[in-house]
C-alpha cells in the first residue's frame, strides 16, 4: 500500500509538472521570424513602437529587480529598436540584459547542484535564459556602438571595456581547449617552415601565433574598435596594440589581415584624420532549431516511446558577398570593398559544440527517467497513467532554442582616406545607396559607417557618426 501511495504521489507531481511544462514551453517570443518578414526601416519602427507600448502599459519589465521577461526576449527587442534608429529604448533593453548577465555570472559561482537537477524532471526552458559569452560580449558592443552614435565617446570606451572583460572571462572556460590547442600547435611548430613575412606587422612582431588559441572564442570586433577608441583618444601605443590583437586573431584565417595592417600602420604613424571606417555587418547568424528523436524502449510490458529533444544549428543567407565603397570626383573614380575579419558563425558553432557536451548526457538521463516514469505509470494505473505519463514525456521533451537571433552572420571592414572635394558612395549591390560629400572644411572630419544587411531582398540599413 505504501508503494502505491508513493506512485500515486509521483502521479500528482507528474500533472503538475506536465502543467508547468506546457506554460514554461509556450511563452510566445515578441520578435520575429526574420525569414518571413520583409525587413525595412518601416517594419521596425513598427515594432519598436509594439515594443513600446508594451513597456508603458508594464514599467516593471524594465525593473532590474523583477524577471517579467525571458533574457533573450531583451537581447532581440533591443536589436529591433537599434534597427528602427530608436536608440535611448534600445539602450535601456541592452542595459537590462547586461545587469542581469552581470548576476548571472556572479551566480554561477555560488550555484547549488540540485538548482541544476531539478531541470532533469521538467525542462531548461522553465529556467532563466544563460546566454553563451558571444551574446554577452555583443551586447556591450551594441551598447558602444549607440554611444558613439549618439556622440557619447567616453560610454563608448566604458562598454568596449566591458566587453573585453567578459573575453577574458572566456579564457577560463575555455582553459581546457586552450591548453589542448596549445599542446597540439607545439608538435606541429617542429614540421613548419618558416615563411618571409611581407607584412610590416608581422615583421615588428615575432609572437602574433601566439593568439592562435583563442581564435575559435576571441570576437577581434572588440579590439578593433577599441583600437579605433585608443587612437582617436590619443593613445598610440594602445591603439597599435589592440590592431596588434586583432591581427593575431586573425591571422591564416580571415582576408582582412591587410586591412588591419593599414589600421596599425595609421595607429604607428599616429594618422587618424580624414578617415572613414566601414564596418558591414552582413547577413544572420546560426539559427537554433530543434531535432527530436524518438527512441523505443521495451520494458517487460511492452513498448513505450521517448522523445529526446536536442537543439541544432541551421545556417543562414549572407546578405552580400561584400559592400562596395566608390570614391569619385569629376574625372576619376575608385572602386573599393570591404573584406571579412570575423565570422560570428564560427564563434556560435565553437561555443554551440560546447554547451552539447553537457546537453547530450543530460538529455539521455532526463529519457532514461522518463523511460522509467511511464512503465511504472502504465503497471501501476494502466490507461490513465499511460496516457498521463505520455503527455509528460511529450511536453518536457522540448529543446532549448533561445537564443538572440539577430546576431550577424559576418563582420566585413575596410579603411578609407578621405579626399578633399570627393563623394562617397557605400552600397550593396541592387540596394539603395548611402552617399556622403566631403569638401576642403570637412575632408579632415574621420567617420564610422556601420552597414546592416540582412537577407538578399530585405533593406540595408546605414548607421553614420563622427570620430574626435
Amino acid at each position: 500500500m505504501k508503494i502505491k501511495k508513493y506512485i500515486n504521489l509521483s502521479l500528482f507531481l507528474i500533472v503538475n509538472t506536465t502543467f508547468i511544462s506546457l506554460y514554461g514551453c509556450t511563452q510566445t517570443p515578441v520578435y520575429v521570424n526574420p525569414s518571413k518578414m520583409n525587413l525595412n526601416q518601416k517594419f521596425f519602427k513598427k515594432k519598436s513602437q509594439e515594443i513600446e507600448n508594451e513597456i508603458k502599459k508594464n514599467p516593471s519589465i524594465l525593473d532590474k529587480d523583477k524577471n517579467l521577461k525571458s533574457l533573450d526576449w531583451y537581447e532581440n527587442s533591443a536589436s529591433i529598436c537599434y534597427f528602427a534608429k530608436n536608440y535611448n529604448l534600445s539602450y535601456n533593453l541592452f542595459d537590462y540584459a547586461d545587469t542581469k548577465i552581470n548576476l548571472y555570472e556572479q551566480k554561477l559561482l555560488s550555484q547549488k547542484l540540485g538548482e541544476n537537477l531539478a531541470s532533469i524532471f521538467v525542462n531548461d526552458l522553465i529556467k532563466d535564459y544563460t546566454p553563451p559569452i558571444y551574446e554577452r560580449v555583443f551586447v556591450n558592443v551594441y551598447m558602444s556602438h549607440i554611444d558613439l552614435l549618439k556622440n557619447n565617446f567616453n560610454n563608448f570606451n566604458i562598454n568596449l571595456n566591458r566587453a573585453i572583460e567578459r573575453l577574458k572571462y572566456a579564457h577560463t572556460i575555455f582553459e581546457k581547449e586552450i591548453s589542448l590547442y596549445k599542446e597540439k600547435e607545439t608538435k606541429k611548430q617542429k614540421f613548419k617552415i618558416k615563411k618571409e613575412s611581407l607584412s610590416p606587422i608581422e615583421k615588428e612582431y615575432s609572437s602574433l601565433d601566439l593568439y592562435k588559441p583563442y581564435q575559435d572564442f576571441e570576437n577581434p570586433y572588440v579590439y578593433y574598435l577599441k583600437g579605433i577608441y585608443y587612437l582617436y583618444d590619443g593613445e598610440r601605443l594602445n591603439s597599435m596594440d589592440m590592431f596588434k590583437t586583432v591581427y593575431g586573431l586573425i591571422k591564416d584565417r580571415e582576408p582582412a589581415t591587410d586591412i588591419i595592417s593599414k589600421a596599425w600602420e595609421l595607429a604607428k604613424s599616429n594618422e587618424k584624420r580624414g578617415y572613414l571606417w566601414v564596418i558591414y555587418l552582413n547577413g544572420l547568424s546560426f539559427k537554433k532549431v530543434e531535432k527530436k528523436f524518438e527512441i523505443p524502449i521495451y520494458t517487460h510490458n511492452g513498448v513505450i516511446l521517448i522523445s529526446v529533444a536536442l537543439p541544432t544549428l541551421k545556417e543562414r543567407k549572407k546578405g552580400s558577398d561584400t559592400l562596395y565603397i566608390v570614391v569619385e570626383n569629376t574625372t576619376s573614380k575608385k572602386v573599393y570593398s570591404t573584406k571579412r575579419f570575423v565570422n560570428v558563425d564560427n564563434l556560435v558553432a565553437f561555443e554551440f559544440r560546447q554547451r552539447m557536451k553537457y546537453i547530450v548526457p543530460k538529455e539521455i538521463l532526463r529519457a532514461a527517467v522518463k523511460a522509467l516514469i511511464q512503465a511504472e505509470s502504465k503497471k501501476h494505473f494502466g490507461f490513465f497513467g499511460n496516457l498521463v505519463s505520455t503527455i509528460y514525456t511529450k511536453t518536457t521533451s522540448k529543446a532549448d532554442t533561445r537564443q538572440w537571433i539577430w546576431l550577424p552572420k559576418e563582420i566585413q571592414i575596410n579603411i578609407i582616406k578621405i579626399p578633399k572635394k570627393r563623394k562617397i558612395t557605400i552600397y550593396v549591390p541592387n540596394h539603395r545607396k548611402y552617399t556622403l560629400n566631403f569638401n576642403e572644411t570637412n575632408s579632415d572630419q574621420s567617420k564610422i559607417i556601420f552597414v546592416r544587411s540582412f537577407y538578399p531582398k530585405d533593406e540595408v540599413i546605414y548607421y553614420e557618426a563622427n570620430l574626435p
